[in-house]
């Protein structure tokens, strides 16, 4: 199990918790949860947690520096304004990150368990075990708008995500199934990095791009697998655009 720190929209309590869904919320600090059903959550002002559970989730931000888990369904997750984290879980996520510097996680890596069992005592996002369960295969299907801000993405198979303004850190690894790549539009070599990471006990990957001048797509290969492609990226992508790592 690999280990990333979020060193980001910590200590502030969380005042109230408030199970009822279609809630908007106020400018306090809130804890959301919801429930088997198809759930809808506008945070308002203030740093919230909003959780959706099971169904097909609408969550919403909205200001302040938020915290947005989708856990199961297809869920449609908006950071809105400030540094929010957004975790779109299992299933089909349609995820607006908002301006700020944002983290993403749509590849549904995460260890869900260590992660439940933390909200369920957290008082604080500080109280949040967030931890990744690797190596393991990530969902698919995710389409993800970063928008204004420098943010991080962690995506997976057949994940679209659209860049946006800022320098990005898009984040790219062994859990993505051969034959089903990620699709990254609106790349900027200039400000944006590609991360690929993969497990410690298997040797590093050999990265290559392969440029298709017909239909301005390159696609991003790991040992000549494609893992993704980057369709009218702003300017030429070169390896110098691309690190990788290793988890433990």
């Amino acid at each position: 199990m690999a280990v990333f720190a979020i060193a980001m929209l910590m200590g502030v309590a969380l005042v109230s918790l408030i199970p009822d869904f279609d809630y908007d919320g106020t400018d306090a600090s809130e804890k959301y949860t919801g429930t088997p059903e198809d759930d809808s959550f506008d945070g308002g002002g203030g740093n919230d947690l909003i959780i959706g559970y099971e169904g097909d989730d609408t969550l919403s931000g909205s200001q302040g520096d938020d915290w947005l888990i989708g856990h199961d369904g297809n869920d449609d997750l908006s950071g809105g304004d400030g540094d929010d984290v957004i975790i779109g879980g299992a299933g089909v996520d349609n995820i607006h990150a908002g301006s700020g510097n944002d983290f993403v996680e749509a590849a549904n890596i995460a260890d869900q368990d260590a992660l439940q069992s933390s909200i369920d005592e957290a008082s604080g996002f500080a109280d949040i075990n967030f931890d990744y369960d690797l190596p393991g295969q990530s969902d698919e299907g995710d389409t993800i708008t970063l928008g204004e801000g420098d943010d991080t993405a962690v995506i997976g198979s057949n994940d679209t995500l659209t860049s946006g303004a800022g320098a990005d850190e898009i984040t790219l690894g062994d859990w993505i199934t051969v034959g089903s790549p990620a699709s990254i539009t609106d790349f900027d070599p200039q400000e944006d990095m590609l991360l690929f990471s993969h497990d410690s006990n298997t040797p590093e990957p050999e990265i290559s791009l392969h440029h298709d001048e017909t239909t301005n797509t390159t696609e991003v290969r790991a040992d000549n697998a494609v893992i993704a492609t980057l369709d009218n990226p702003i300017s030429e992508v070169s390896l110098s655009n691309i690190r990788v790592n290793s988890y433990a």
